[in-house]
C-alpha cells in the first residue's frame, strides 16, 4: 500500500498485481450498478487497464481502454458486451475520480464527477460466480500501474450528484465504527486533556499535559480503544506542540490505565526525533530506543504491532518504507488498551498532538 486520496490507497505495478474479491450475491448487479474509485496512474499505459471488473466482463471500470488512459466503462448485457469511453486522456501521476453507472436505459460514464461519455443501453447484467479483481484481470492480462483507493460497487445507479459527494466522502466516515473511544488523563496531570477525532478528515487531535511518559510513571492524555490478542496501531504524527522538546505524541499499547503500567510507546517529540519507549514490568523503570527519523520536527509515522508477548515498533518518514525501531518482549494480559497518547513534559501547559490516518486492526 501507500499514501492514498483518503488514508491509504492500493499500489499496483502493472504487470501481475491485482486485487481479487471472492464471488457473493451482492456482487451480482442485475439490474442496475454504480461503480467508482479514485485512480492515480504512474505511468502512460497503452491498452486496457483495470481499475474494477466482475470477470469475465460482467461489468467493469478501465482506467484506460484502446486509446490509451481514456478511462472506458460497461458490462455484459442480455448476453452482449457494450461500454463508453472518454474522449480523453486522464493525467499520470494525479489523482482522478473515475464512475460508470447503469440505470437500464443507458451506460454513463464520469470522470471527476463530470459526465463524459453516455451510451444508450438495455437489459441485464450478467451474473456469475466470478470474483471481482481490483488492478487487473487474468483471462487478458490487462493490468493497471498506480495507486487506486477508495472503490465502490453499488447496486443501483447514483445520481451525478451523488458521485460528486461520494468523491468528497472516504469510505472510512460512511461507516459507524464498532468501538467507541474512550479517554482518560493518567498520573498527575496540571490541566486536563480533550481530544477530538474527525472521521471525515481521518484525523485526530489529542491534548495532553503531564510531566512525562517515562520513568517509573506515566502522566499523560490517553485517547484508547480496548484490544484482545494480536493487533497493529499506526498513524502519522502530523504535529506536536513544542511546550518542551521532549514533549511527546505516538501510539501506544498499555496493559492497564495505572500510572505505572506495562507499555510500550512509539512517539515523535518536537526536537529529537522519533523515538520508542518500553516498560516492561510493572512499576519498573522505561527503555527509550532513538529512530533517528525526523529529527528535528518533521511529519513522522509510528506503528506498533503486537504478537503474543512481542511488540514490534517501526518509523516512517511517507508511511510506506518502514524502519524497525525495536522489539520488545512485554508479557501483559491478553486484552489490553491501544491508543493515541500525548504528554506535554510541562504540568503547566497543554500541549496538541495531531494524527493523520490513524489505523488499529
Amino acid at each position: 500500500t501507500a499514501s492514498g486520496k483518503y488514508g491509504r490507497a492500493l499500489n499496483f505495478n502493472g504487470s501481475n498485481s491485482l486485487v481479487v474479491v471472492k464471488s457473493s450475491d451482492s456482487l451480482n448487479l442485475s439490474d442496475t450498478m454504480t461503480l467508482s474509485a479514485w485512480a492515480y496512474p504512474t505511468a502512460a499505459q497503452s491498452g486496457w487497464r483495470t481499475i474494477v471488473q466482475k470477470q469475465v466482463d460482467a461489468y467493469f471500470l478501465h482506467a484506460g481502454s484502446n486509446s490509451a488512459l481514456r478511462p472506458a466503462a460497461g458490462g455484459t448485457f442480455n448476453g452482449k458486451v457494450a461500454f463508453t469511453t472518454s474522449a480523453s486522456a486522464i493525467p499520470v501521476n494525479s489523482w482522478t475520480h473515475l464512475a460508470v453507472t447503469y440505470d437500464g436505459a443507458s451506460v454513463r460514464l464520469f470522470v471527476n464527477g463530470l459526465l463524459v461519455a453516455t451510451k444508450a443501453q438495455t437489459g441485464v447484467i450478467e451474473t456469475n460466480g466470478n470474483g471481482v479483481r481490483i488492478g487487473g484481470n487474468v483471462p487478458y492480462g490487462e493490468y493497471f500501474k498506480g495507486l487506486i483507493d477508495e472503490v465502490r460497487v453499488y447496486n443501483r445507479a447514483l445520481t451525478a450528484a451523488e458521485i460528486k459527494t461520494d468523491m468528497q466522502t472516504p469510505i472510512a466516515a460512511l461507516a459507524t465504527p464498532a468501538v467507541a473511544w474512550e479517554h482518560v488523563d493518567i498520573g498527575a496531570v496540571g490541566l486536563a486533556g480533550a481530544d477530538d477525532a474527525d472521521p471525515a478528515t481521518r484525523t485526530i487531535a489529542v491534548k495532553g499535559s503531564g510531566a512525562d511518559i517515562g520513568g517509573t510513571g506515566d502522566a499523560f492524555r490517553y485517547l484508547y480503544q480496548a484490544l484482545s490478542g494480536d493487533g497493529v496501531i499506526e498513524a502519522n504524527v502530523t504535529s506536536i506542540t513544542n511546550t518542551h522538546p521532549w514533549a511527546k505524541a505516538g501510539v501506544m499499547i498499555r496493559e492497564s490505565l495505572a500510572v505505572d503500567a506495562r507499555n510500550v510507546f512509539a512517539f515523535a517529540t518536537p526536537s529529537f526525533g522519533a523515538g520508542v519507549q518500553t516498560r516492561s514490568i510493572l512499576g519498573g523503570g522505561t527503555s527509550t530506543t532513538n529512530s533517528g527519523v525526523a529529527k528535528p520536527f518533521a511529519p513522522t509515522w509510528v506503528r506498533l504491532v503486537r504478537t503474543g508477548d512481542t511488540i514490534a515498533a517501526f518509523a516512517s518518514a511517507d508511511g510506506s518504507t518502514w524502519t524497525p525501531v525495536a522489539m520488545s518482549t512485554v508479557p501483559m494480559a491478553a486484552r489490553v488498551y491501544i491508543g493515541f497518547a500525548v504528554t506535554s513534559h510541562d504540568n503547566s501547559l497543554l500541549a496538541t498532538g495531531a494524527f493523520s490516518d490513524p489505523s488499529i486492526r
